[in-house]
């Protein structure tokens, strides 16, 4: 039930009618597909047509799989439905062929022309699977105006598809006739029907900016999903590229593109990689080698062509036993040249793959400066990305040996790493670790874990080796430090505990005062009083004068006790607190006090402040001055105290305050010109 302020709470999404549509289409285009592996398997003329028909099949496999390894995922639903469409198109190919065999040249023209308009968006539905691809179900506005494109297109080329005249991809030669379009304007407009197949590639070409800005932009998951496919995409345009510009003339229908269906079954098999993440991480290491593979095979080919080619030009064709003189000196060459162009070459591929590594003498170079410049706490951090630099890896560490087990004190990334461990990982394929000791004591050590598809290598192995013997005086260092740090703190809470022990003693002295002494000298007070008047009844006025003189002397040292109790420890400062507490301090000149939304504070804070401003006063009166001024007011995580006196010592010895307020993290800053004393004090809890 929901209250009148109540804000409802959106509904989630309900994707139960979006998998149960799923599921339909998935079986629709199942079946669809099995009708037409059925009917194509009676006769399939040729071994291009085949495979076509295998390319096809594999988009329905594919899809079929994604649907069911990731159902909230459109590439697997637009994968099965342009493949079965495609297959069914063959199909219908296959079916009209038969006819037209068969005289059935009106049937065989129905069949035809229900294939040529589904052409255009079973094949033009490569367009929303690549800007769908890998996970996009929503897609971005410059897809979804590409999207409008996309459509726009599709019906036209329908348009014209329905009215041109029908042909048989496998037989183009067999003329059929148009169920209700004349020869002459069907024969025209299947002219335009040809050429606006065209289209429908140039607009599976424009989704590649869309997927290469989305890889620029993506995570390390969305780029190498976006590499499988980058990667079959280029190996099916080349290849077509090349079966296009070497096809020989005859060539018909199914046998024209044989090689270029026969390759194109990578790109489904790239998108189900990508998108089942089988594998993912390998197209790293197979665009490397591929990169080396290419490469290579250009140098060797630069170099037998140009010793070749020298050799012909300076001294003629060899001929006789000298013919194979040229293939055995390229052979020499490349021989020599092969190890390190290999080495220039993988070089390049990692920097290309993987990104631009620093090199050992980098990594040296900068880790010397960084410990020369930065802070001890930065050492760390910095130490651990210079790592990963110079390695590559993923996740580098730097680890220092705490009882009896290992504390990170840096990483890269910063925050990655951040629990203690008992004992270092052990050394994989992917994982390699340091140990830093010095003349024998265990001080720490370095961690490195790289991506699986790069492997530790031994120019790791000494990058790590390098970093551990620098690393050796940071950690040193950074020992030391922390043994320091924590003496500071042992002498800090000995300090405080000091403190305490002093203002819980200076409580009792002014219980002691006020409940003591005070009340003994306010009893002979009222005796006095007592005796004199009886003197003065039975008429010695001398001695009523002597007991009246000492009841002043009384009264004097009542007051003068409460000045001793309140000057060891205000009673105000523990009920009313530090506003009211500065207010009534005797400094035995004039002060104006300013407490500006002073609240309460924990008591050792607020007793720290009230006693720093005491006996900064009593130092000041001593020195002459003859008015002074407090003004205390709370800043974000702190009190601040300024007192302004009209005359101040060169070298005030406030010692005994600054060892108070250091205690507890504060501190004390005199300037005599100025005539000011700022304290700052943190304030370490607040009082409700």
């Amino acid at each position: 039930m929901q209250g009148p302020g109540t804000i409802e709470a959106a509904p989630a999404l309900d994707l139960s009618p979006w998998a149960a549509r799923s599921k339909l289409l998935t079986r629709m285009c199942l079946c669809l597909a099995g009708v037409s592996v059925l009917v194509s398997m009676v006769a399939v003329p040729t071994y291009g047509l085949a495979a076509h028909l295998v390319n096809n099949l594999t988009f329905v496999a594919v899809g079929t799989l994604i649907v069911r390894r990731r159902p909230g995922n459109v590439v697997g639903l637009l994968s099965m439905a342009h493949g079965s469409l495609m297959v069914s198109i063959v199909t219908l190919n296959l079916v009209a062929l038969r006819l037209a065999q068969h005289s059935s040249l009106d049937a065989a023209g129905i069949a035809a022309l229900v294939s040529a308009v589904l052409f255009p968006f079973s094949a033009g539905l490569q367009v929303p699977l690549f800007l769908a691809f890998p996970d996009r179900s929503r897609p971005t506005p410059a897809a979804r105006w590409y999207l409008r494109v996309w459509e726009l297109s599709v019906v036209v080329m329908t348009g014209i598809a329905l009215f041109a005249r029908p042909t048989i991809i496998v037989a183009p030669e067999i003329i059929l006739p148009h169920p209700f379009v004349g020869r002459q304007r069907a024969d025209d407009l299947l002219v335009i029907a040809d050429i606006s197949i065209l289209v429908t590639v140039l607009l599976m070409f424009g989704t590649m900016p869309v997927l290469i800005r989305r890889w620029r932009r993506g995570g390390p998951i969305e780029r190498r999903q976006i590499g499988w496919l980058g990667l079959a995409f280029f190996t099916y345009t080349v290849v077509a590229t090349v079966n296009t510009a070497l096809q020989p003339l005859g060539s018909t229908g199914g046998d024209m593109f044989l090689l270029v269906d026969s390759i194109g079954i990578i790109i489904p098999l790239a998108m189900g990689v990508a998108i089942l993440r089988f594998h993912l991480y390998d197209i790293d290491v197979i665009v490397t080698k591929t990169m080396i593979f290419l490469g290579l095979a250009a140098v060797i080919t630069v170099v037998y062509a140009t010793v070749i080619g020298v050799t012909v030009a300076v001294v003629g064709a060899p001929s006789g036993g000298f013919a194979t003189v040229p293939s055995i000196v390229a052979t020499v060459v490349v021989a020599v040249l092969f190890e390190p162009v290999r080495g220039r070459l993988q070089r390049w591929a990692n920097r290309v793959v993987y990104g631009e590594r620093a090199t050992r003498h980098e990594v040296l170079a900068r880790t010397s400066a960084a410990l020369a410049d930065a802070s001890s706490r930065d050492h760390a951090d910095q130490l651990a990305a210079l790592l990963a630099r110079g390695t590559g890896a993923d996740i580098a560490a730097l680890w220092i040996s705490d009882d009896g087990g290992f504390r990170p004190v840096g990483g890269f990334p910063t925050g990655r790493v951040s629990e203690p461990i008992a004992a270092l990982p052990a050394r994989t394929e992917v994982a390699d670790h340091r140990l830093i000791e010095h003349r024998g004591e265990l001080l720490g050590a370095i961690t490195i874990v790289k991506p699986r598809t790069d492997p530790v290598s031994p120019a790791d192995g000494t990058v790590l080796d390098d970093v551990a013997a620098v690393a050796t005086l940071h950690l040193r260092r950074l020992a030391l430090t922390e043994q320091l740090e924590a003496r500071i703190i042992d002498v800090r809470r000995s300090r405080r505990g000091l403190l305490e022990a002093q203002d819980a003693e200076r409580r009792r002295l002014e219980r002691d005062l006020h409940d003591g002494a005070q009340q003994h000298v306010v009893a002979l007070n009222v005796k006095l009083g007592v005796a004199r008047t009886l003197a003065t009844r039975s008429g010695h006025d001398e001695l009523a004068a002597l007991v009246d003189g000492l009841a002043d002397d009384a009264r004097r040292a009542v007051v003068d006790l409460r000045a001793v109790a309140h000057g060891i420890f205000p009673p105000l400062l523990a009920s009313d607190g530090l506003a009211t507490a500065l207010g009534t301090i005797d400094a035995r000149i004039p002060i104006d006090v300013r407490t500006d939304g002073l609240g309460r504070y924990d008591p050792e804070i607020e007793q720290s402040a009230y006693f720093a401003v005491a006996e900064t006063l009593e130092r000041v009166r001593f020195a002459g001055a003859e008015r002074a001024t407090v003004t205390a007011r709370p800043t974000e995580d702190a009190i601040s105290i300024e007192i302004e006196a009209t005359r101040i010592p060169s070298s005030p010895d406030l010692s005994t305050v600054v060892d108070r307020l250091e205690a507890f993290g504060g501190s004390l800053d005199a300037d005599p010109t100025a005539g000011i004393v700022r304290v700052d004090l943190p304030t370490m809890a607040a009082a409700s």
